[in-house]
């Protein structure tokens, strides 16, 4: 089952690639400027698994959030979930709004801009700057839609791959939008904002690799799982699914999709049991597992981001549920972007892995101000760690 799943979507792959401009190949190299804690930092040798550990505020998040940037040009509004639980309104009159929050230093003018270059394996460059223009002689496109769209509080974001670009003006919504966005805040990026917030520009329109963004804040809504599942079992690999999660809890004997008050949802049958749970009565640790498995079979060749992945995992779990993230990662070609805080998650990573040499810890610190980080590469990261060695 499983060879013959991955021999269905693997010629899909590479037609769907073509058409759409898929970025052959993982993150390479990754350049930040003026965003958040960092005013200038560099990394050079991402691994097809890259795992961030640290004190807090050493930029783990942050780093995340710069490469989830660099890929939004599908939908720009998702750089709302980078500011957390901000509120996303505006008081009139007032000059400060909650994108400047995204700068290290905000200015306007060339000084005061984000760039994010990421680079890949083939050597081609994603570059994306963020400023806040002042004067429409700030942006590039001189279009009349544009121009009515700029305000004060608007932000402008550019992408840039080879000869494609695309351009786009991000707005703080209003007050009364705000209200009715608040509720669904949660869920974000699932849910958009009011589409008048974002006016975007230009040939850039399609995703250069799948990407997910996991956190608290950003995960799926039902109705979006409910859709990765369809696929996953449309494209014959729900028995790769089942074959992990089996091994997770071995109590699951069907999972489905069911109507569920009016709703179709991702449910669970258990051993012993007659009835299905939807997915939000189960507990948060396993629809996590579930959530995380399956969007890296929906995100085959492309990039799962995960913060504070320990979050909710029982210890027990933690040595299989990284067998399968590990063997995922090979075989459906996705590369890993992890923060964590726990060493005991590092030390179930260091006796589980079967591939030490796709792993690579970078132990992020923030020195007089500016962040720095010490890379571990294979079984110079994984032996300490086996040895209960604390990298932290």
């Amino acid at each position: 089952m499983h060879e013959e799943g991955n021999k269905i979507f693997s010629g899909a792959m590479d037609e769907r690639a073509k058409q759409e401009g898929y970025v052959e190949g993982s993150i390479r190299e990754v350049y930040i400027e003026n965003f958040k804690c960092f005013e200038e930092f560099a990394i050079k040798e991402f691994n097809k698994i890259n795992i961030f550990y640290g004190d807090n505020d050493s930029g783990k998040t942050a780093l995340l959030e710069a490469i989830y940037i660099s890929f939004s040009n599908i939908n720009p509004n998702g750089i709302f979930v980078l500011l957390r639980s901000f509120p996303l309104g505006i008081v009139e009159g007032s000059t400060e709004d909650s994108w400047d929050l995204l700068f290290h230093r905000f200015e306007f003018g060339e000084g005061g801009k984000i760039k994010l270059n990421v680079i890949f394996e083939n050597g081609h460059n994603l570059e994306t700057e963020i400023s806040k223009p002042f004067l429409y002689k700030d942006i590039t496109i001189q279009t009349e839609e544009l121009r009515q769209a700029i305000n004060p509080h608007s932000l402008f974001i550019s992408w840039k791959y080879g000869e494609a670009f695309r351009e786009a003006i991000i707005n703080i919504i209003t007050p009364q939008e705000l209200q009715r966005f608040r509720g669904a805040q949660a869920n974000y990026p699932f849910i958009p904002v009011p589409e008048i917030s974002v006016i975007p520009y230009g040939g850039l329109n399609f995703p250069l690799k799948h990407i997910f963004f996991f956190t608290s804040l950003g995960k799926p809504t039902i109705e979006n799982l409910t859709n990765i599942y369809g696929e996953i079992v449309k494209e014959n690999l729900k028995g790769v699914l089942m074959e992990a999660i089996r091994s997770i809890k071995p109590d699951v004997e069907h999972i489905d999709i069911i109507n569920f008050a009016g709703v179709p949802c991702v449910a669970f049958k258990f051993k012993d049991d007659d009835v299905y749970y939807p997915i939000s009565a189960v507990g948060e640790g396993f629809s996590k597992i579930f959530m995380l498995l399956s969007l890296m079979i929906k995100n085959r060749n492309g990039i799962l981001l995960i913060d504070e992945i320990e979050n909710g995992l029982y210890w027990e779990v933690q040595p299989i549920f990284w067998k399968f993230l590990e063997k995922f990662a090979i075989e459906f070609n996705v590369q890993l972007f992890i923060t964590t805080h726990s060493f005991e998650f590092l030390k179930n990573i260091a006796e589980s892995t079967e591939n030490p040499e796709s792993i690579s810890g970078f132990k992020m610190k923030r020195i007089k101000g500016r962040i720095k980080y010490f890379e571990l590469k294979g079984k110079d990261f994984t032996e300490p760690v086996r040895e209960g060695i604390d990298v932290r």
